[in-house]
């Protein structure tokens, strides 16, 4: 009997080395799970990254995974965030054709806090900032109209 997927949020303090993210996306892929979103960057240790690694895995597999992760010389910390105690954001970019009227689309994307960052005759450019539930509803919102292109960052995320 296989354990039921759930979200799970991994935050990893690791060395800022070349090679340190391949090493740890081998390791869920050559055991056949799938990230879902990733975010890197620098953090408040010098020398250092924080990743958040988000992936719908059932518990035991994450165990595994952790355990696994932990052997890498260039992993300082793991810790597997809880959902009652979690901030998570992300930053969603998205350029899309328009020409109609830019009320009606403010005013579909005014609960989300979406802005327009870039305004010209035949495309607007958003930026979103928000959870990845809040970034997935203003996509939904947005894909009625035709996207040029879209980039999105990834879930960061810290404990409460």
């Amino acid at each position: 009997m296989t354990s039921k997927k759930t979200r799970q949020v991994l935050s990893i303090l690791v060395s800022d080395t070349s090679g340190t993210l391949l090493r740890i996306a081998e390791i869920f892929g050559s055991r056949g799970y799938n990230v879902d979103s990733i975010c890197s960057g620098s953090c408040e240790e010098p020398n250092c990254q924080r990743l958040t690694l988000v992936c719908n895995e059932p518990p035991n597999n994450i165990e595994k995974i952790v355990k696994l992760l932990d052997q890498l010389i260039d992993i300082y910390d793991i810790t597997l965030i809880n959902p009652a105690s979690e901030i998570t954001r992300e930053l969603m970019l998205a350029k899309i054709s328009f020409t109609g009227d830019k009320l009606a689309l403010l005013n579909d994307l005014r609960e989300f806090d979406a802005k327009i960052i870039r305004d010209d005759d035949k495309h607007i450019s958003l930026e979103a900032i928000g959870t990845a539930y809040t970034i997935d509803k203003i996509y939904e919102i947005i894909k009625k109209y035709q996207i040029v292109e879209i980039s999105r960052t990834g879930e960061a995320a810290i404990q409460k």
